[in-house]
């Protein structure tokens, strides 16, 4: 969708933001939430500060709650540590 890929650029571009989960799966096509027809998408980000990223420890999709009908999205798992 045009809107959110302009944000998402934004984030990344203009404000100078990384993805924590592309940062770490930069070519996964894992996604977070799939509509009625089965197309998925990733509509959830956590975005990280410069000064974050060596920090970043782990950033995956959990796709339990979603699997279990619990929720129409995977829970998005970020975890940060020191050096």
């Amino acid at each position: 969708m045009p809107e959110e890929t302009t944000v998402l650029e934004a984030l990344s571009g203009d404000h100078g933001l990384t993805d924590a989960f592309r940062h770490l799966h930069p070519t996964s096509t894992q996604v977070c939430r799939m509509d009625h027809s089965g197309i998925g998408y990733r509509y959830d980000h956590a975005f990280v500060t410069a000064d974050l990223v060596p920090s970043v420890r782990a950033c995956d999709l959990v796709q339990s709650p979603r699997e279990a009908g619990l929720t129409d999205h995977a829970a998005l798992r970020l975890q940060l540590g020191g050096p």
